[in-house]
C-alpha cells in the first residue's frame, strides 16, 4: 500500500511504497514542473569490501564498486548511455564511500527512460574483453586524480586518520587493485549489494506514481541475498597517523585537518548528528565565524578554504582544508577556538544566524527535484526521512552545538595531511 506523507510547512507531498521484492520507492510529485529526475541507488561502496555473505567472509579488491558503477551500463544490445541519448534525457551515476547511484533528468520520454534506468541497473553484462578494456581507462583516470592536489591531501587525511577503518581506501581503488578484479567479482558483489531490499529509488517532477510502481516491479530483481555482515575495521579513538606530507607540483601549500568520531547508527538520531556537524562546522568554520574573520584576515586561509562533516558506517569525519603557507598555525587556531567555546559557550546571535541559514539552504533543496532525490537517498541509507529536517534543525540547541564541538574538536582526534611544492 502507497502511503503519503504532506508537510504543511514545506508545503510539499511525498508518498512511498516498499515493493515485495524489498525495494524502496519515494516520490515526490511536482506538477507542472518541465523536469523529472529519478536516481536508483544501492547502500554499496567503497568501505564496503569486506562482507560475509553465505557463511564466507568475502574481500575484495579496492574499487569494485567504483569498477561496477562504470561497467553496468554495458548491454549486451549496446550502451545505456546511447539508449538514453535517444530519448534526450541526461544520465549520469557516481560512487562514494557509502553508496553507488545511477540517475537520469528529462523533459519527455520519463516513462521509458526510467525502463533503460532500471534495465541495466538490474541485468549486469560484463565479459572478460570489456573489464580489461575498461581497467585500462580506470588506470588511467587513477593516474589523473593522483595528479590532483586536492584528492591526494583528501586521501592522505584518510590514511592518517585511520588504521583500520575501510574508509582509508580510495575509492576509485588502486592500479594495482583494479587489476585484480574480474567478471566473476563484479557478478558477485552485483548479486551481494544489488538486492532489492538495499536500494532505493526516487523520482521527482510531474509523474504518476502508480507507474512509476509498475515499471519497478516489472523490471528490478525479484531475488534478495542478504548480507550477513559488513566488516570495516576497528578503531582507537586517536587519530593513526597525526601528519601525512608529500610533495607536489603547486605553488601554495594544501592541506585538509580532520578529527575522527563515531555517530549514531542508522535511525533518525542518525540524521540528527548530520545536521548537528554541519551547524557545528558553520560555527566553528563558516564565513560568519570569528575564527573564519581572523584565519582569513591573518593570511593563514584564503577563498579556497571549505569545510564540512561526512558520515560512514562505524565512523565520521569532521574536516576542513584549502591552501595555506602555515597550516599548522591553522589547526592550532581551530583547536584554540574549540577549547574558547568549551570555556565560554556558544553565542546566541551568531548560533541562530548560523542555524535560520542552514534550514534556508535545506529548504531551497526542495525547489530542485534532483537535489531533492539525492538528499532522500542519502537519509534513506540513514535510517531517516529528509522532510523530518524542519523537527530536526529544531531540536538541536546551541548546547548540542557546544557539546559537539567539546567532543569531537581534541588533539588526540586529529590529523593533517599537508601537500607541500615542490623544491
Amino acid at each position: 500500500m502507497t502511503e503519503r506523507f504532506v508537510s504543511k510547512r514545506l508545503n510539499q507531498e511525498a508518498m512511498y511504497r516498499r515493493l515485495s521484492n524489498g525495494l524502496s520507492i519515494y516520490f515526490f510529485p511536482k506538477k507542472n514542473y518541465n523536469k523529472s529526475f529519478a536516481v536508483i541507488a544501492t547502500n554499496y561502496g567503497s568501505v564496503d569490501s569486506k562482507f560475509v555473505l553465505n557463511g564466507e567472509t568475502v574481500e575484495s579488491p579496492g574499487g569494485v564498486a567504483h569498477f561496477l558503477e562504470h561497467k553496468l551500463f554495458d548491454q549486451p544490445d549496446g550502451n545505456a548511455l546511447n539508449k538514453f541519448a535517444q530519448t534526450g534525457a541526461s544520465p549520469n551515476a557516481f560512487t562514494s564511500h557509502t553508496m553507488t547511484a545511477y540517475h537520469f533528468e528529462s523533459t519527455d520520454h520519463f516513462n521509458e527512460n526510467l525502463e533503460i534506468l532500471l534495465d541495466f541497473v538490474s541485468n549486469p553484462y560484463f565479459t572478460k574483453e570489456s573489464v580489461d578494456k575498461e581497467q585500462g581507462i580506470i588506470a588511467q583516470e587513477i593516474g589523473m586524480v593522483e595528479d590532483t592536489p586536492s584528492w591526494r591531501s583528501y586521501n592522505l587525511l584518510f590514511e592518517g586518520l585511520f588504521a583500520n577503518h575501510t574508509a582509508r581506501n580510495s575509492i576509485i581503488g588502486t592500479v594495482e587493485s583494479i587489476s585484480r578484479i574480474t567478471p566473476e567479482i563484479l557478478y558477485g558483489c552485483h548479486r551481494a549489494f544489488y538486492s532489492p531490499s538495499n536500494m532505493v529509488l526516487v523520482c521527482a517532477g510531474d509523474q504518476s506514481m502508480e507507474q512509476i510502481i509498475e515499471t519497478a516491479e516489472r523490471l528490478t530483481k525479484k531475488e534478495n541475498q542478504v548480507i550477513a555482515e559488513r566488516i570495516y575495521g576497528d578503531e582507537a579513538p586517536q587519530a593513526d597517523s597525526p601528519r601525512k606530507e608529500l610533495r607536489m607540483a603547486l605553488s601554495m601549500p594544501m592541506f585538509m585537518l580532520g578529527f575522527k568520531t563515531v555517530p549514531p547508527e542508522p535511525s533518525k538520531e542518525r540524521f540528527r548528528n548530520e545536521l548537528l556537524g554541519e551547524l557545528a562546522a558553520e560555527y566553528l568554520l563558516g564565513t560568519s565565524s570569528k575564527l573564519y574573520a581572523s584565519l582569513y584576515s591573518g593570511g593563514l586561509i584564503n577563498r579556497t578554504f571549505e569545510w564540512g562533516y561526512s558520515l560512514f558506517p562505524k565512523a565520521a569525519v569532521w574536516m576542513a582544508g584549502g591552501e595555506s603557507r602555515e597550516p599548522e598555525k591553522v589547526l592550532s587556531a581551530v583547536l584554540e577556538e574549540a577549547k574558547r567555546i568549551r570555556t565560554e559557550g556558544i553565542d546566541d546571535a551568531l548560533f541562530a544566524g548560523i542555524k535560520k541559514a542552514a534550514l534556508g539552504l535545506k529548504i531551497r533543496t526542495l525547489d530542485s527535484p534532483d537535489a531533492l532525490c539525492v538528499a532522500q537517498t542519502s537519509a534513506f541509507f540513514g535510517g531517516a526521512f529528509f522532510l523530518d529536517f524542519p523537527e530536526v534543525f529544531e531540536s538541536i540547541s546551541k548546547d548540542d552545538v557546544a557539546s559537539f564541538i567539546d567532543r569531537v574538536i581534541t588533539e588526540e582526534a586529529s590529523a593533517m595531511s599537508v601537500i607541500h611544492p615542490n623544491k
